[in-house]
Formats: C-alpha cells, sequence, structure tokens
C-alpha cells in the first residue's frame, strides 16, 4: 500500500464511469514519479463536481467535454491518505492540486498588504520579546537543569 503523504504525479489514463450506486465519476489513473500507481475518483454530484473540473484542470485539462479529454498533460501533487472501507484499509487519493503548493487565488495589493503587516506588527514584536526572554534564560545555567526531562507522550496523551 502506498504510504500517506502527497506525491508528484501524471495522469496516464481516465475514463467517465458510475459507481454501483450509480454515481457518475471521472476516473484517473495516475503514475507517481517514485513509482506505482493510484487511481483517482472524481464525483459528478451536484456538491463534487466543481472541485473534480478544477482537479482536472490541474492536470492540465482544457475543455468542457468530459466524454472528450484528450489531455491531461500536467503534473499534478496528489494527497494520499488511508482509509478503511468493509474491514480493509486502502491508500486513497484524498486531493488532486496543481504543482508549486498552496493554492493562492490573488496577491494583495501592496496597501493591503502593509495594513495587514501593521496590524501584526506590534503582535509579532511582543512574541519576539516573549521568544527572546526564553532564550536569554535558558542560555543561563540553572539548578533546574540537572532534573531528569519527563518521559515522552504516549497514546494515552492525545486528546482526541
Amino acid at each position: 500500500m502506498i504510504s500517506e503523504g502527497v506525491y508528484r504525479a501524471k495522469a496516464r489514463s481516465w475514463c467517465l464511469s458510475e459507481t454501483k450506486n450509480g454515481t457518475e465519476q471521472v476516473v484517473v489513473e495516475f503514475e507517481l514519479t517514485d513509482g506505482g500507481n493510484i487511481a483517482w475518483y472524481g464525483f459528478l454530484t451536484d456538491k463534487t463536481w466543481e472541485r473534480t473540473v478544477e482537479s482536472l484542470r490541474h492536470c492540465g485539462w482544457v475543455g468542457d467535454d468530459l466524454s472528450a479529454i484528450e489531455s491531461l498533460p500536467n503534473e499534478a501533487e496528489l494527497v494520499v491518505a488511508h482509509e478503511e472501507y468493509n474491514g480493509k484499509w486502502h491508500a486513497r487519493v484524498q486531493w488532486v492540486n496543481r504543482m508549486g503548493g498552496a493554492a493562492v487565488t490573488s496577491s494583495l495589493s501592496e496597501a493591503r498588504a502593509k495594513q495587514i503587516a501593521s496590524a501584526f506588527r506590534n503582535k509579532i514584536r511582543a512574541l519576539n520579546a516573549v521568544v527572546g526572554n526564553k532564550t536569554k534564560q535558558n542560555s543561563r545555567p540553572s539548578p533546574q537543569s540537572e532534573t531528569p526531562e519527563p518521559p515522552p507522550h504516549g497514546d494515552s496523551d492525545l486528546p482526541f
């Protein structure tokens, strides 16, 4: 099974299909840059079709006819997670994203960027002062430095 993570991949084949329940979908078989293959299922429901088309666009699709996808030439980033289905664990493509990291819809104007920076400047300075004081305190020898470190956290320490 493919490990969870983010992978570079290129579409190798695709088709329109339906699930056993009749939900329309686009199925794309991806080849991972590091080796291996994984399928992505882009559902075409009222709630999901826009994200499915967006994912196809990330792969380089430029048409408007899903039955005539001629090429998906771009590499994409796949977010792969593990999920349980019918009592078995499977690797599943959760997201198909464009290459290059976080999606930015538009950059801010210089004036708006300065306004936001100004609003956070004093908060950041206060944080720097706190962090700076802790660093200075930690650089001095202290009698507490000889106490042993606490044990590492276990699964029972998780808040969920």
